[in-house]
């Protein structure tokens, strides 16, 4: 096969010449000024005696462009039916396939068909009963005209089913030949007689039809990334963001064939519990593609995390576990790697030898499916590698002992081997080549190798190495796993001890002041009857009191509690940025170094002597989100975010008999309904909003005029027409006052951050606001004011209108009355101390906490600025003196 590139008339040869075209003009000709152009890629069956004659010895030649096929005359953009082989669609194409889909659903539908079907599955989930009952009431009450065509809910969602817009399920038996196979020979014996008759049935939707359709979507082509490619900031330094900018992103490039295209999957489960009465639990396992942007996948509209299957659960049977508990648990790790093995067999021969799928720009690419991430907790990651929770390797990631867990300092593979496919199969090898069972069964002890059971990962070779693609979740690591269960405990004991009367009162008190006061401290969760005697507590509860607690307990521990605990928090609000350089990697694993020294002051409370799996796994983030990227594009808090859809809502959908295929459907059902709306909008919000602060006055309180304002005897507006003055040209001539500004701002990937400033008879909002560079706090540009009033001032001219804040200035207390807890003090300010700001050098909501170490609970007016309850705040003032 012969092909040319269009553009330089470079010629490729082989088989693979196609893929190697296409990886060529990717690289060298696609760039920002030609994206919309269509690149023709001739048909492998065009005839060559229209091709320049080459010589055969050379498979890429440099010939110069003779001008016929340039960019600036690109060859004419061919119907979406007869367009060539590997050709791209551009918009106008997209538009005509998805206007050809909308034309033949508005055969088969009504508008007000469609906007109902929404409205019962994808706006208020209904059953079929619940839809029978309401279609009957607009029958009796609604006009004719706005009547739907359907008669029943049967017939409604019937109809949806027939919809080949999405993936349905599948039914898969598993066999227990499959799953017997990898038993021990002395368990085999009770899984037959207890098991053997189960029914092991799962409803899976299969692997290849989901990638398959998720490619074919054309609205995901300007969020999907074809191939590795480095993120570089302002300053040229490299960013961390991204999962295909990350380094094991360039490794699994690196291991495909030249023009491969890799097709980053990231595979997601958790336990959910679908009822809190019944404690009625499933178990769905998703499948997302980290070539998209994390910004995209974010938003759970979206739903590009796909459901694959819930895994079965398996019934207690009490005789059977009553003999030999350790058998039941084999099998049910047997069963558990057997369905997986189902899932993945459906792409076993994609990941091999690759698979030729359209991509969403409409291209055609060879397609190899590579593991880039494995969210879960510790439990489930255990039990998708298979590690044994011992003493001897309990980590997922290396084989490091249980006694050196400790040592957060240092990365994976420094003093300890990583675990991967090929050095675990090696090691499964050497042990099963002992004879003695008890030797045997000591050698995979001291490598936390669960002995016999197939992992349904190492079939699938390096590209799928499933211990290399795990990543640290920071929602099980940091608040609810080292804080909630380990430093907070700490703390707690600590207080008890040297202040055994009403230490623990005395910090509930101070939380509950914080709770009074929730309009003049915003930010602060409420906690009426304290913190200390909660006994469950979200991981929203462990963020708030994360956020206050170096406040609230600065006099209630001695002072290297107090820096241990302050470098934690430092080393969270690093961990939830959303961009890293090697600047910012190699100063957060300095913190983690320094960590490790400082938690050895609570060594006496702890009974494991500080040595548990989630402080290994938290010191390994540095080194980490080089090999992975930022921590916000994984782990399992958007897989939990997607439970409430894909398991509450959906068993609340079911008659709770053979509640799996209920949920499948139900699943299914939705993400036709999306699918269906982006067909029908394809052209709304094609426009990206810009990436800036945005503010809004809402909420008008009066109006007034400026002389009515200076007449006043209150002494907070005194002065302040001259000072809007110093800000205008031209003379103000009357102001609008409002109660509300609501500051919008869009981080780097265009997901809004929305924050209100409010103002009040009996309180003030405070905030950020910019100063110019070098005035603020501590050499920062910004400064903290109280909010007092916003309003718009008209010029004379009626020209222009312009919005202004009146503020009361914070001032910091002199440097030797700080404290060590690295954050602010400020002092009251005085009414007359007022300052008139633009609106928009307004940056943020701050929050601020009483100063509660004098003794007086907050009463001296005194106040921290709490830089740790923002990741913004944080970020722009100095937290160290």
């Amino acid at each position: 096969m012969i092909m040319h590139c269009n553009w330089c008339l470079k010629r490729f040869t082989g088989k693979r010449a196609r893929h190697l075209l296409s990886a060529h003009c990717d690289k060298y000709h696609v760039t920002e000024s030609n994206v919309n152009t269509p690149i023709r890629l001739p048909h492998p069956t065009q005839p060559e005696e229209n091709i320049p004659d080459f010589d055969a010895d050379d498979d890429i030649e440099q010939v110069p462009d003779s001008g016929q096929n340039s960019p600036t005359s690109p060859a004419k953009l061919p119907t979406p039916d007869n367009r060539n082989y590997g050709e791209p669609v551009n918009l106008e194409i997209v538009e005509s396939i998805f206007l050809q889909q909308k034309r033949e659903i508005m055969q088969k539908f009504k508008p007000i068909d469609i906007s109902f079907m929404k409205h019962v599955i994808l706006d208020n989930p209904m059953g079929q009963s619940e839809i029978t009952k309401l279609l009957q009431f607009q029958s009796r009450w609604f006009p004719k005209e706005s009547l739907s065509t359907f008669k029943s809910g049967k017939k409604l969602l019937d109809a949806v089913d027939e919809l080949q817009l999405s993936v349905d399920y599948e039914l898969r038996n598993i066999s227990f030949k499959e799953i017997a196979i990898s038993l021990p020979p002395e368990f085999k014996l009770l899984a037959k007689r207890y098991y053997q008759t189960m029914d092991s049935n799962v409803y899976i939707r299969p692997m290849r039809k989901v990638i398959q359709t998720t490619l074919q979507d054309r609205s995901l082509d300007s969020h999907f990334q074809y191939k590795f490619k480095r993120q570089i900031d302002s300053q040229n330094n490299r960013l961390y963001s991204e999962a295909w900018s990350s380094d094991r992103c360039e490794t699994l490039q690196n291991m495909l064939p030249d023009g491969a295209t890799a097709l980053l999957l990231t595979i997601g489960s958790d336990a959910a519990i679908a009822t809190k009465l019944g404690k009625k639990s499933f178990h769905p396992f998703h499948l997302d593609f980290a070539n998209l942007n994390k910004g995209y996948r974010k938003i759970l509209s979206n739903r590009s995390r796909q459901l694959l299957f819930y895994m079965p659960k398996i019934h207690k049977n009490s005789n059977s576990e009553s003999k030999s508990p350790a058998w039941l648990l084999a099998f049910k790790r047997a069963f558990f790697h057997a369905v997986l093995r189902t899932a993945l067999s459906d792409i076993e021969d994609w990941i091999r030898e690759g698979v030729e799928l359209e991509s969403p720009d409409g291209r055609i690419r060879w397609y190899f499916p590579v593991l880039m991430h494995v969210n879960g907790d510790y439990p489930e990651l255990c039990m998708l590698s298979l590690t044994v929770a011992g003493k001897s390797a309990p980590m997922t990631c290396c084989f490091v002992p249980e006694d050196h867990l400790c040592d957060c300092g240092d990365p994976c593979g420094k003093f300890y081997d990583l675990k991967t496919t090929k050095k675990m199969k090696e090691l499964i090898q050497q042990g099963n080549e002992i004879n003695a069972k008890t030797s045997r069964q000591n050698f995979f002890k001291a490598y936390g190798i669960v002995e016999h059971i197939q992992n349904a990962f190492y079939a699938l070779g390096p590209t799928f190495c499933i211990n290399e693609a795990i990543t640290p979740d920071k929602l099980h690591v940091n608040e609810s796993g080292v804080f909630a269960h380990h430093l907070w405990l700490f703390i707690k004991a600590n207080i008890e001890k040297e202040y055994p009367e009403n230490g623990l009162d005395l910090l509930d008190s101070r939380f509950v002041i914080l709770s009074k006061f929730p309009a003049k401290f915003p930010g602060i969760k409420t906690f009426k009857n304290g913190v200390t005697l909660h006994s469950r507590l979200t991981r929203d509860d462990y963020q708030a009191i994360m956020k206050s607690l170096l406040l609230c307990a600065v006099d209630l521990l001695d002072e290297q509690q107090l820096e241990c605990f302050k470098t934690f928090n430092d080393l969270v609000m690093t961990i939830s940025s959303t961009a890293f350089t090697d600047t910012d990697l190699d100063a957060m694993q300095q913190k983690f170094v320094q960590f490790e020294q400082q938690i050895k002051c609570f060594l006496a409370n702890s009974k494991s002597k500080l040595c548990f799996p989630k402080l290994h796994t938290f010191g390994q983030f540095a080194h980490l989100i080089r090999k992975l990227g930022a921590p916000d594009g994984y782990g399992t808090e958007a897989v939990e975010a997607s439970h409430v859809n894909d398991v509450v809502k959906a068993y609340l959908a079911s008659n709770r008999k053979n509640a799996e295929e209920q949920m499948m459907r139900f699943v299914a059902r939705q993400d036709k309904m999306i699918i269906l709306s982006r067909v029908f909008g394809w052209a709304e919000n094609t426009q990206k909003i810009g990436i800036g602060l945005q503010h809004k006055l809402v909420k008008v309180m009066h109006m007034s005029f400026f002389h009515i304002l200076d007449k006043s005897s209150d002494l907070q507006y005194s002065g302040i027409k001259a000072k809007i003055s110093k800000h205008l040209e031209l003379a103000t001539n009357k102001a609008v006052f409002y109660r509300t500004v609501k500051i919008t701002d869009h981080d780097e990937d265009g997901i809004p951050a929305i924050q209100h400033l409010r103002t009040g008879p009996t309180y003030m909002h405070c905030c950020l606001y910019d100063v110019g560079t070098g005035n603020g706090i501590k050499g920062s540009n910004w400064a903290l004011g109280g909010l007092v009033a916003l309003f718009r001032v008209c010029q004379a001219d009626h020209k222009a209108n312009t919005s202004f804040a009146l503020l009361q200035q914070y001032h910091t207390l002199p440097l030797e009355r700080q404290n060590n807890t690295g954050c602010w003090i400020f002092e009251k300010p005085l009414p007359k101390n007022t300052v008139v700001v633009p609106l928009a050098n307004i940056g943020m909501r701050a929050w601020v906490v009483p100063f509660f170490q004098d003794g007086r609970e907050g009463r001296s007016g005194q106040v921290y600025l709490n830089s740790y309850s923002d990741k913004y705040v944080w970020s722009q003032i100095p937290c160290s003196f």
